[in-house]
């Protein structure tokens, strides 16, 4: 049987996001218990972990033997905060070995340096704060030096979605937990 892998990275400080990317993991993984209506027939075909950023490495390889033992059907991550930009290095690294990454959920993408989003990346749905330092760094450099912001150097379909929340509300918020849950039901 083919599996759906869907890991959740959390951000930095682990512990403080830990409750909100728990939930959107525990929601991804029983996404035939009803909170999806119209998804039961995914059941045991989906996969869902939670990782803290700093071990986004283990869903990496956890995807890479999905692959290599001919498991897995598709992968698509999530990610909150830093969480955001390991999800990017994961997709290049499972890029190198032929995986196709079918959506990421990216959830406030933290200050940082832009990443490009790599070639072997179908579908990204970015979720921004308003309020609170990604949201301030983003104001502050408009051009995406800074302020959480993926390029798009390919022809990878993106939406940005912008939410009046702060940085860690929005990892809670149910409106964006529904919007990758049904990304992820139509890809299955």
């Amino acid at each position: 049987m083919k599996l759906i892998y869907a890991p959740t990275i959390g951000g930095l400080p682990g512990v403080v996001f830990d409750g909100a990317v728990k939930r959107l993991a525990w929601e991804l993984d029983n996404l035939d218990g009803g909170l999806a209506a119209g998804v039961a027939a995914l059941g045991e075909r989906f996969v869902s972990e939670v990782y803290p950023h700093f071990s986004w490495k283990k869903a990496r390889d956890k995807a890479i033997a999905m692959h290599r033992a001919g498991e897995l059907e598709f992968f698509c991550p999530t990610g909150h905060s830093w969480g955001c930009y390991k999800i990017i290095q994961m997709a290049e690294d499972l890029g190198k070995h032929g995986i196709k990454v079918r959506y990421i959920g990216a959830i406030d993408p933290t200050a940082g340096p832009v990443m490009d989003v790599p070639a072997n990346v179908e579908e990204v749905g970015e979720f921004w704060a308003s309020r609170g330092p990604c949201a301030s760094a983003r104001r502050r450099n408009p051009d995406g030096s800074a302020g959480g912001r993926y390029r798009y150097p390919h022809r990878t379909k993106h939406t940005v979605t912008p939410f009046e929340s702060g940085h860690i509300e929005l990892g809670s918020n149910a409106i964006v937990h529904t919007a990758i849950l049904k990304a992820v039901r139509a890809l299955a």
